[in-house]
């Protein structure tokens, strides 16, 4: 999995993003992003028989991830970690 990072520009008013030119090629070409890649992990997981997927943070609020919510089940941070200490982590209920 990679992080692409996205500048300003690249921010839609309705929350998605949108790439264009030697960016957009470098996620297409190098990085070989595409839609469905989320469901290639989960394929990829099941065929492993992995019980986990990691799909990264979803940030309550971000219209760009909001997708992340219907993905179950879930863990929720609880707290902030500090340093030389376990994070804690909660089921989220819904």
């Amino acid at each position: 999995m990679n992080l692409l990072l996205l500048e300003p520009a690249d921010l839609q008013p309705d929350g998605t993003a949108r790439m264009t030119g030697r960016r957009l090629r470098h996620a297409l070409e190098v990085l070989r992003a595409a839609a469905g890649d989320v469901l290639r992990s989960i394929d990829y997981a099941r065929r492993r028989r992995l019980t986990n997927v990691y799909l990264g943070y979803r940030v309550e609020g971000c219209p760009s991830l909001q997708y992340k919510g219907r993905f179950q089940p879930q863990e929720r941070l609880r707290g902030r970690v500090e340093s030389g200490h376990a994070p804690r982590w909660d089921p989220e209920i819904r």
